[in-house]
């Protein structure tokens, strides 16, 4: 009998110095992140038969578990998976808008600036120093479309190293999770119960997987777990992890793709994964980067293509034509800027993109493949076929595509089936426009045709207006500095008139009808004649009245041409005519601002999101220390009775052994 309490009192000791350990790891593991607080389980031992009756024989050890809770943790992993998207995103979202609404490098700012100093010359054409102060403001405004776009460029530069460094750890985390798997289902299929530290180690690799991506697991029966990415591509099965590669984009290489390399091949997953840093890098760089790069590229192109084609209307100090005031949008080595080969081509052709009409422009960008014997455009922010149209029967070639604003020019060589290739309209132009102009009397304030009346008129007749619309025709390139003819207007009665060449009196075309006495009348086109400007007559003219037609020569007080170039700070020159250069970039600075603002509520609502979970996680697994320490003195006092018992044993054995001498 005493034999039998000795084990009963062994037993007890045995279990509650067991349980004492577990108390011991539970206090000694507070502080590490991830930990479950784990139980010892005493369950008591089969009874002895004896006597007719059962007789108890002590406790043993069931099982030490984790307190855990599945639920939780997967609903802590997606909260945190969702904060670090929004955090990375935020972060990444507040500098693009920092940079956009300062005063100090936004266009708005600078457009007001050079308009002013438009404005400026306008007011006094004949100021070397109101000139050269419209140079420097065209000299800034270009510096700041450089700057914002190289800002953007740096900012693409961090986006594709955070990209590089988050598929770097989980590939690593991967790895690590599938070492633990091998050990977890060794342990499992051993019989050696749970490994509790394992699996919280496995758990905290895969929360940590989450701070980078979005993940779905799913458990398997060997105790290992699976892990996914993406659209459910296996980054994690048992004991074996695939790698997450970032690779330059064969279709743009200044961006990284991403790609999960397994024992089948390499499946792109970019346009697939989300959430976690990695999820905030990419839709960071969808919505806020590439828009804003085409965005500013496009106030560019807008800008330059508008001032240069009212400057070249003009004429400067030296009675020559304006020149190009910004960098010409279509120079060749621009157009072949934007489009880029995909890496992968094996034809021979050479592209380029003409800009057309600025005004019809989009942020999108474009994949232009060559398929079934065509090229097909395709918009890839819409995913949208916008054009259809076979290779050229020669090059060089252009095809117009009028929807988008551009044209396609097929410089040379051919396309092989397959070939692929990006289309960027507006990408680049926010680092390519710079000033052309040089010295102050360059700048074509003046127009370069002057129309008078002869002191000589009777009638009422006075010239309404002077407009200049192609200054590359023959009457102003076939004499410089003149025109080739200068005009007389000669009126043989109230309706009619001829045009007589100023220099030879020849009538150039006559008598020509239709004038209406009292309105405005354009004289060439009543004439059928197109010259690359119009001349406006009203009043009523009298038979023998003659208005005349010549270069504005020395005209250095005349401002009409700055005064058109002045009127482009408001026209409605940019989205189908429905905005104007600042209200285009306006829209910019305001979506920036709108999806910045939106970031930063809802990262501060997931904050709370992971922190109620996290406190949850905490009150159902956490260590609780004053709970333990009251664990340990009842555990304590447990093992001190169980000593006592054996100690009671020991002395009855002994006194059945002295009764025997």
């Amino acid at each position: 009998m005493s034999g039998n309490f000795l084990n009963i009192g062994v037993s007890g000791l045995l279990s509650t110095q067991s349980a004492i350990n577990t108390v011991s790891h539970n206090i000694a593991n507070a502080n590490t992140e991830g930990y479950n607080r784990q139980i010892t389980q005493i369950d008591t031992r089969n009874p002895q038969f004896l006597g007719g009756i059962y007789i108890g024989t002590g406790a043993e050890v069931g099982a030490i578990s984790r307190v855990f809770d599945a639920t939780t943790l997967l609903e802590l992993q997606s909260n945190i998976s969702n904060f670090n998207e929004l955090e990375v995103y935020l972060d990444q979202a507040s500098r693009v808008d920092n940079l956009v609404a300062d005063a100090s490098t936004g266009l708005n700012e600078g457009l007001q600036a050079f308009f002013s100093a438009v404005q400026t010359v306008a007011d006094e054409p004949t100021s070397i120093a109101a000139r050269q102060v419209l140079l420097s403001q065209g000299g800034l405004l270009a510096g700041r479309f450089n700057t914002l776009t190289e800002q953007l460029e740096s900012q693409r530069r961090a986006v594709n190293s955070g990209i590089e460094a988050s598929a770097k750890e989980i590939t690593a985390l991967g790895q690590s999770i599938a070492d633990l798997n091998i050990k977890i289902a060794a342990a499992t299929g051993g019989g050696l119960g749970q490994p509790n530290d394992l699996l919280d180690q496995r758990d905290r690799q895969i929360t940590q997987l989450a701070e980078l991506v979005d993940i779905k697991t799913l458990q398997q029966d060997d105790g290992s777990i699976n892990v996914f990415i993406g659209n459910g591509q296996a980054l994690v099965v048992g004991a074996t992890a695939s790698q997450v590669v970032a690779q330059r984009d064969t279709n743009d290489p200044k961006n990284v793709d991403l790609v999960l390399q397994t024992g089948a091949g390499n499946v792109p997953i970019t346009e697939t994964v989300s959430g976690g840093k990695l999820g905030g890098y990419l839709r960071f760089r969808d919505e806020i980067l590439e828009p804003g790069f085409n965005v500013i590229g496009r106030v560019a192109l807008a800008v330059s293509d508008e001032i240069n084609r009212q400057h070249q209307l003009g004429m400067d100090l030296n009675n020559d034509l304006g020149g190009l005031f910004f960098t010409d949008i279509n120079d060749a080595t621009l157009m072949q800027r934007r489009v880029i080969n995909d890496s992968s081509n094996t034809g021979t052709a050479s592209l380029g993109i003409q800009i057309d009409d600025p005004n019809l422009l989009t942020d999108a960008n474009y994949e232009l493949r060559f398929q079934g014997g065509n090229y097909i455009l395709t918009n890839t922010t819409t995913n949208a076929t916008v054009a259809s149209f076979p290779p050229p029967g020669a090059t060089p070639a252009t095809v117009s595509i009028p929807s988008e604003g551009f044209s396609v020019v097929l410089n040379s060589g051919a396309a092989a089936a397959g070939d692929r290739f990006s289309v960027f309209p507006t990408r680049t132009a926010g680092a390519d426009i710079q000033m052309q102009l040089t010295n102050p009397s360059q700048i074509a304030a003046a127009l370069p045709v002057n129309a008078s009346t002869s002191s000589a008129n009777i009638g009422s007749g006075s010239i309404a207006g002077v407009s200049v619309t192609d200054t590359t025709t023959p009457q102003f390139t076939n004499v410089a500095n003149d025109l080739d003819p200068p005009l007389v207007f000669e009126f043989t009665n109230a309706t009619t008139f001829n045009v007589r060449d100023a220099n030879t009196n020849a009538i150039i075309t006559g008598p020509v009808g239709g004038f209406v006495p009292d309105q405005s009348n354009d004289m060439l086109a009543l004439a059928g004649l197109n010259y690359g400007y119009e001349i406006s007559i009203s009043g009523s003219p009298q038979p023998g009245d003659t208005f005349n037609v010549a270069y504005n020569t020395n005209g250095t007080g005349d401002n009409r041409n700055m005064l058109l170039l002045g009127d482009l700070q408001q026209a409605n020159t940019m989205d189908n005519a429905s905005s104007n250069f600042q209200q285009a970039f306006g829209r910019l600075v305001a979506d920036v601002g709108t999806k910045t603002k939106e970031a930063e509520i809802n990262k501060q609502a997931a904050d709370a999101l992971v922190a109620q979970v996290t406190n949850r996680r905490e009150s159902i697994s956490g260590v609780n220390l004053d709970e333990e320490a009251a664990k340990l003195i009842k555990f304590e006092q447990a093992y001190q009775a169980s000593a006592q018992v054996i100690s009671v044993a020991r002395s009855i054995f002994q006194t059945i052994i002295d009764s025997t001498r």
